[in-house]
């Protein structure tokens, strides 16, 4: 009986020729590995886009129901199942698999071709890889999920879609909140449910891609708090200009989880962060468990998209001032719109005056300098992929 590794997960995230023909060839590598037979191991490929590997796993010296029950954990269809998340439970079955029955003719990245197949399902995903699982585009999964968190409808579920929203979370909650998106009543683990110790001291981490990058290229930055709190991202350009790039127009609310890594941006929210001058560009990350925004950092995104902070030095210094002209301004308007009885501003509002109940107020920072080079005069700087 026929059995099916699909590949269809990585080519709708968009992985090149290139790295699906490597990826075929990892998962061939794997089948091998896997054999407890002599006998040559038939490996075809399907259709016309190549995403599909066909075998029989008797020739591996499996029956139908060993194989099965091997590749359950990523079972798209009857009979098919995702080559990383088979990868990944192959590497988690020492008794069968045996790296030494196949030598690897290339590395992937520099690892092992069947490890590097395996992480593309082993590491956490991104909105992009829920997306490319559901066979959905990005974009619309991310205005499903904040549809349904603006109508509460996710109930224990909301810091989990919360976090895929804004960056990433683990392969078993994913599983769990997918299900949920289908429309099936899943409960959340006890341990997920369980708050986080308000012991445990405020920190933030931060972290680019990389260290250095040339003009042109995009920056993505991560962040990640210890606990939850109100998440500030501030990055300050080689002339002293500073810009609050989280929260902004495209995503408001910077509420965020203990323990979540957020990405900014992230896929679907609409915008890039593209690097221009060069010279020491610094991130930074100041998180408050009470308080929405810094001291001084007044939002005023009907007017701009992100908030501009002018001269870093000059904010820094005239932070007090800054602070009472906007409460002074937020005042003015509130009696405004009152008058008015606008309500458009209402969820804005409460998001800027909410606080974290039964949390004392603490507040961390962190810092991450990048350097920026221009392309040398010979070499231009590549166009990006298109997709």
């Amino acid at each position: 009986e026929i059995r099916f590794l699909s590949f269809a997960n990585l080519d709708n995230m968009c992985r090149s020729d290139a790295a699906l023909a490597a990826y075929r060839a990892a998962a061939a590598l794997m089948l091998r590995r896997l054999s407890t037979t002599t006998a040559a191991v038939a490996v075809e490929t399907i259709g016309a886009s190549n995403a599909l590997l066909s075998f029989r796993p008797r020739e591996l010296g499996f029956s139908t129901v060993e194989w099965d029950a091997l590749a359950a954990g990523g079972e798209d269809a009857p009979g098919v199942a995702a080559a990383e998340a088979v990868a990944a439970a192959a590497l988690a079955s020492p008794e069968r698999y045996d790296a030494s029955r196949a030598a690897a003719a290339e590395p992937i990245s520099g690892l092992d071709p069947v490890v590097a197949l395996a992480s593309e399902w082993t590491r956490p995903v991104t909105l992009a890889r829920a997306a490319a699982e559901r066979g959905e585009d990005s974009a619309a999964l991310s205005q499903a999920i904040a549809r349904r968190l603006s109508e509460g409808s996710f109930g224990t579920f909301e810091p989990v879609a919360e976090a895929l929203a804004q960056g990433t979370i683990e392969r078993d909650r994913w599983r769990l909140l997918s299900a949920v998106l289908d429309g099936a009543r899943v409960a959340l683990p006890e341990q997920d449910m369980t708050p986080a110790d308000p012991a445990k001291p405020l920190e933030i981490a931060i972290r680019t891609e990389q260290l250095q990058y040339r003009s042109g290229d995009d920056l993505v930055i991560h962040a990640e708090a210890s606990r939850t709190c109100y998440l500030t991202l501030i990055a300050v350009e080689p002339d002293g200009t500073a810009t609050v790039l989280f929260p902004s127009d495209f995503v408001t609310d910077n509420k965020v989880q203990g323990g979540v890594t957020i990405t900014t941006p992230a896929n679907g929210q609409g915008f890039r962060l593209v690097l221009d001058d060069p010279g020491r560009h610094l991130i930074h990350a100041i998180c408050n468990t009470r308080v929405p925004r810094p001291e001084g950092v007044g939002h005023d995104l009907e007017r701009q998209r992100f908030t501009m902070l002018g001269d870093w030095r000059a904010f820094l210094a005239s932070t007090a001032a800054r602070e009472a002209a906007y409460k002074a301004e937020q005042a003015a308007a509130q009696r405004f719109r009152e008058r008015r009885r606008r309500r458009e501003d209402a969820e804005r509002r409460a998001i800027e005056t909410a606080a974290l109940p039964d949390a004392p107020e603490e507040e961390a920072r962190a810092a991450v300098a990048i350097e920026v080079t221009t392309w040398p005069a010979e070499a231009a700087a590549p166009e990006p992929p298109s997709r």
